[in-house]
């Protein structure tokens, strides 16, 4: 499964009239708390209640078109346990990894504050001078709201880290055209792939990738292994960047 920005803003469209069921109780929050317990920093919904949604929501569109929660941290440019519900945090992983700006893209994540960024949504079309977008925690409620492109109101905009749209349609590609490649951790012995700071076998080990586990690839690298030369892929995992040996990977 990749993660696609016509998908993503075809999910978002479709939630357009939901309304939360208690103070900041959304079906988007369960969702992420029972399915991604590690997404973020701590539990965004609980009985009765929750955490403000508007970026909570922008998350979900994204992890329900994503074949992992790995996949959809690398399009959300955030680490594990994240503070990514937030605003200002959410707008910070983009810019850390050199993804924002002013100008307005379909799939991309929009921003409205003057100072810091305190309300978000996604932008699901283009009109001339004016953008489209949709908007969890508006009203208690997701809907779709319309800006001129010149707003004050917008701060600025992310941009995911979409898979490659089709070339047929100029309209569906204007979000991202990064194309990450996933892998699948496959070891002979079952055992967990070790993630490493460098790639070679002699480096440090920062984390343990179970087998059956999907990872994104962010590049490709030829390192020391045992025995020789062999190709490195480079990943995050839980938070942490390394590289892992391509020979346990398919």
């Amino acid at each position: 499964m990749a993660c696609y920005a016509k998908d993503v803003v075809a999910t978002a469209v479709s939630e357009i009239g939901y309304r939360e069921t208690g103070t900041n109780h959304t079906k988007y929050a369960e969702y992420i708390d029972k399915n991604y317990p590690d997404f973020y920093n701590g539990k965004k919904s609980w009985e009765g209640g929750g955490a403000q949604w508007c970026d909570i929501l922008v998350d979900y569109c994204v992890l329900v078109n994503s074949s992992s929660a790995e996949e959809a941290e690398y399009v959300l440019c955030q680490p594990r346990k994240s503070a990514g519900a937030g605003c200002k945090e959410s707008y910070g992983y983009y810019k850390k990894a050199g993804r924002t700006g002013k100008e307005p893209r379909i799939g991309a994540q929009i921003f409205f504050g003057t100072d810091e960024p305190k309300h978000t949504g996604l932008v699901v079309d283009l009109q001339g001078d004016s953008v489209v977008t949709v908007e969890g925690n508006s009203d208690n409620m997701t809907k779709r709201h319309t800006y001129k492109k010149t707003s004050s109101k917008i701060y600025g905009y992310g941009y995911p880290r979409y898979n490659e749209e089709s070339k047929e349609d100029p309209k569906e590609s204007t979000g991202d055209i990064s194309s990450p490649t996933t892998y699948t951790v496959h070891t002979n012995t079952g055992n967990p792939l070790r993630l490493r700071k460098e790639p070679n076998t002699h480096s440090d080990k920062l984390a343990r990738i179970g087998n059956g586990k999907t990872i994104v690839a962010e590049g490709e690298v030829q390192g020391e292994n045992i025995g020789g030369v062999t190709e490195w892929v480079k990943t995050t995992w839980e938070g942490k960047t390394g590289y892992c040996s391509k020979k346990y990977l398919r």
